[in-house]
């Protein structure tokens, strides 16, 4: 089935062909029976449970990356553009992946009768760019989508511009040059960036480094170098393009490793309230340095990822391109526990998630969340690809407890 015939066909159940384009393909559904029948199908909400039962629960590596590459289609080159190019693959339950990623779950709310609790969930949106900028002075600004707005620190001597999403420092090669280069650098010379819950930000630093931030994220760094060293102090999760400079590493720092590179592609995730600190390299090479244990640095290659826990490392293969995506179209989970992904979910629409049943967050779930729906298609998905369902409480959360279905 090619891509066009795909799109028509969610287009058409969620109600978004124009007249003369509908009208087109319901003439072809009178002279297509295998079409007439595919219709009928994804209108199955059975039908549309086991398909995306098959796709998203416990698939091998293998056929998780082979079913992500082939539906997402991610570009690794630097367009930073999510490709709309995706290919379609014969079977049904690769058109349900892609219509949860392009138009969010149209099954749920048009098929049959919701006994389900997720009817009383709110339909909250997804979280916006926009982050607080700390200058060396101690001022705070809102950082805001913005066509064109110019920044000044005076005292530290920077220059930015704020356009649409992105903060530029206006520095460019003069960060690097040695007359700029102290050996001493006093607190004043630090910027820091913040974003909070439903936020997210980018920033290309004075050297031409860019950083998205996720939510609920903070990077402190010096806007000149010190010591012939690129400083940034990173809480949260933020994916890193260091621009190359093998004279002057670029060094991240969390409360519980350090992160050594020269120009590279990559993404650190330390939360406080994570157990683990995760680093994912997507291209170059990057050091990676436990701070509170005697365990051995680790070096790292293109999709590898190093997880410390307990003091320990641990480096295993992943496909970083599609783990590190929350920067772009969605949520990428590859056997993720149920509560590392509402932790997830919290994070970016602002609500809490509190465990009826504790044993349930101990579910794993392996699939894609689209990352600027409203926050019931999340909900919607995971409800039809696990045994679980999800009650709004009077306390402003939302309570994980087991489906009634479930089987136990």
């Amino acid at each position: 089935m090619k891509i066009r015939n795909s799109e028509l066909i969610l287009n058409y159940l969620n109600n978004r062909l124009k007249h003369d384009k509908k009208s087109e393909f319901e003439r072809l559904l009178k002279d297509d029976p295998e079409l007439k029948e595919l219709l009928s199908q994804l209108q199955d909400r059975e039908f549309l449970k086991e398909g995306l039962k098959k796709q998203y629960r416990f698939d091998s590596k293998e056929a998780w990356a082979g079913i992500l590459e082939r539906e997402l289609h991610i570009k690794q080159k630097k367009q930073y553009k999510f490709s709309h190019a995706i290919v379609i693959a014969a079977s049904i339950a690769a058109i349900l992946l892609l219509a949860f990623i392009l138009f969010g779950p149209f099954g749920m709310r048009q098929v049959g009768t919701d006994t389900s609790y997720t009817a009383s969930i709110p339909d909250i949106t997804p979280g916006r760019f926009e982050a607080q900028l700390v200058l060396s002075d101690n001022t705070i600004l809102k950082l805001v989508e913005s066509n064109d707005t110019s920044i000044s620190d005076n005292k530290a001597g920077v220059y930015m511009q704020l356009e649409n999403w992105n903060l530029k420092y206006d520095q460019g090669s003069e960060y690097l040059s040695s007359d700029n280069n102290t050996a001493s650098l006093s607190e004043d010379c630090y910027h820091t960036i913040k974003t909070g819950p439903r936020q997210e930000f980018n920033v290309t630093l004075p050297d031409g480094t860019v950083v998205w931030l996720n939510s609920s994220t903070s990077i402190k760094y010096s806007v000149r170098p010190v010591n012939n060293t690129r400083n940034i102090e990173l809480n949260g999760e933020a994916y890193f393009e260091v621009m190359k400079n093998t004279d002057m590493p670029f060094i991240v720092t969390t409360q519980k490793q350090r992160v050594t590179v020269t120009g590279t592609s990559f993404s650190i995730t330390s939360y406080t309230d994570e157990d683990e600190v995760n680093t994912i390299l997507v291209e170059g090479r990057v050091t990676v340095e436990p701070l509170l244990s005697e365990s051995k640095p680790v070096i790292l290659n293109p999709d590898e990822r190093a997880t410390l826990r307990d003091g320990e490392l641990v480096v295993d293969t992943v496909n970083a391109s599609l783990l590190t995506n929350w920067r772009f179209n969605s949520f990428v989970f590859e056997n993720e526990s149920l509560e590392k992904v509402t932790r997830k979910l919290s994070r970016w629409y602002g609500i809490d998630f509190n465990f009826g049943d504790t044993s349930l967050t101990d579910l794993h779930f392996t699939g894609v969340i689209p990352k600027y729906e409203n926050i019931i298609s999340a909900i919607e998905l995971l409800t039809l690809t696990t045994d679980i369902d999800f009650k709004y409480t009077d306390t402003e959360t939302i309570l994980v407890i087991r489906s009634s279905n479930s089987k136990q």
